[in-house]
């Protein structure tokens, strides 16, 4: 699964199944690897809370993208996020990026 078939599918989608496809996608993906549970619960929080905007068509505009990575940034120590965590929090938020 890549990220932009979760993207495509997400308005059919109720939340379980897009946390299991979420997961799924990090799990399967040699590219997201590095996140571990934590990382990916903070990651898919940020998605939940732009559910309707992603839902709608809309997505996630870029400022709002700057912001959450500022804040997981800002965090970073204490959500124990890598440099590459880091990055690959931001290639995953930028698939539900304002087209």
């Amino acid at each position: 699964m890549q990220a932009s078939d979760l993207k495509n599918n997400f308005s059919n989608l109720t939340s379980e199944e897009f946390e299991r496809k979420f997961n799924e996608l990090v799990r399967e993906n040699s590219h997201f690897r590095n996140l571990d549970e934590k990382n990916r619960k903070v990651i898919l929080e940020i998605l939940k809370k732009y559910r309707d905007r992603i839902k709608s068509g809309i997505g996630i505009h870029y400022d709002d993208i700057q912001r959450e990575m500022y804040k997981l940034y800002e965090d970073r120590v204490k959500l124990n996020f890598s440099d590459l965590d880091l990055k690959s929090a931001k290639e995953i938020l930028e698939v539900f990026k304002k087209a």
